[in-house]
């Protein structure tokens, strides 16, 4: 196996040579080829790089939506706090009102007891 994998390194080499006495061009070929290449890998590298910027501004915008969320939970608490606390305010509202017309309704018998008395004495 090994023989004729030195074999077969050896055709390619005489291969390769001959390919490049019968055309003077390969060698110009080969470096295009490596400069595609080198271009290529460049734009993968490039890529990727992008890629992982991407990604963390997209970890970056997660944090902020989970962060805003909060802020969202934690305003709606006060929000529910606050109609708790308007609720209360109306409950009391209306005993003082329950009680003026009671005050109210005290005077108006007061004043009709007091004419009451001045007409009888």
């Amino acid at each position: 196996m090994a023989q004729s994998q030195a074999i077969l390194a050896v055709q390619s080499t005489n291969l390769y040579l001959d390919a490049r006495e019968n055309n003077p061009h390969l060698v110009e070929i080969q470096q295009s080829i490596l400069a595609l290449q080198n271009t290529f890998q460049q734009g993968i590298r490039a890529a990727q790089q992008d890629i992982l910027v991407a990604q963390e501004d997209i970890i970056a915008a997660q944090k902020d939506i989970i962060a805003a969320q909060q802020d969202i939970r934690a305003a709606q608490q006060d929000i529910r706090a606050a109609q708790q606390d308007i609720r209360a305010a109306q409950k009391d509202i209306r005993a003082v009102q329950q009680d003026i017309w009671e005050i109210k309704a005290n005077i108006t018998l007061l004043a009709q007891n007091t004419k009451h008395n001045r007409n009888t004495v």
